[in-house]
C-alpha cells in the first residue's frame, strides 16, 4: 500500500470513530397532564460552557409560555450542537430545548 492509501484510510477510520464517540441524545420530562403534539415556542438554545459543566443562559420561563401548565419538555443535543460542541472543542455545548404545552381537559 502506497503512504497516500494509508493516510486515506486513517482518516476514514478516524471520522468513523470520532462521528461514533459524539452521539446525539434527547431527554424527555412527561408531566401529569397530556401534552400537545406542537411545540409552545420556536426551539429554545441552552447555552453552556465547558460541557455543559457552567450554564450561561437564563431559565426558561414556563409560566409565561404555558399558562395552563407544562405537558412535556424535551432537551437534546442535535448533530449541530455536537458539531458546535466539537469545533469549539467543548468550550461552547448547546442544547436545544423544546417545551409543549399541557392540553386543556374539557
Amino acid at each position: 500500500m502506497n503512504k497516500q492509501r494509508i493516510l486515506c484510510l486513517l482518516f476514514a477510520v478516524s471520522l468513523t470513530v470520532l462521528g461514533g464517540l459524539s452521539g446525539c441524545y434527547r431527554h424527555t420530562y412527561v408531566g401529569p397532564a397530556p401534552s400537545s403534539s406542537i411545540p409552545a415556542s420556536e426551539n429554545y438554545f441552552a447555552h453552556h460552557f465547558l460541557y455543559g459543566v457552567i450554564p450561561a443562559s437564563s431559565d426558561v420561563a414556563l409560566n409565561r409560555i404555558c399558562p395552563q401548565g407544562v405537558g412535556k419538555i424535551e432537551t437534546e443535543v442535535s448533530l449541530l450542537n455536537g458539531f458546535l460542541v466539537w469545533l469549539t472543542n467543548g468550550i461552547y455545548s448547546p442544547k436545544t430545548v423544546k417545551v409543549y404545552c399541557a392540553t386543556p381537559l374539557n
